[in-house]
């Protein structure tokens, strides 16, 4: 015999939908936040480039540092970069 608990099964839609929600809303608002530290992925999301055009910025001035291997970029290097660049 089908278990035909509607109630239960809406119940458990629910959870799942808000579950994949709040998972993308995590990584949505992860990289839109300005004021936050990028790692090399965000900036290559979110600046629209390559790898190595982000490795390019950096042998022409755009300040990072290294933390587990990982390359990070502050908001006040990419902001600097920006300016350095527009001129």
């Amino acid at each position: 015999m089908v278990n035909l608990d509607y109630g239960f099964q809406l119940k458990e839609l629910s959870r799942r939908v808000t579950m994949i929600e709040e998972h993308f809303e995590k990584l949505n608002n992860g990289s839109k936040d300005p004021d936050k530290e990028w790692d090399n992925a965000t900036l290559v999301r979110e600046w629209r480039i390559s790898k190595r055009t982000a490795a390019n910025y950096r042998q022409q001035g755009l300040e990072y540092y290294k933390r587990g291997g990982l390359v990070y970029y502050s908001p006040e290097s990419r902001k600097n970069f920006i300016k350095i660049r527009k001129n």
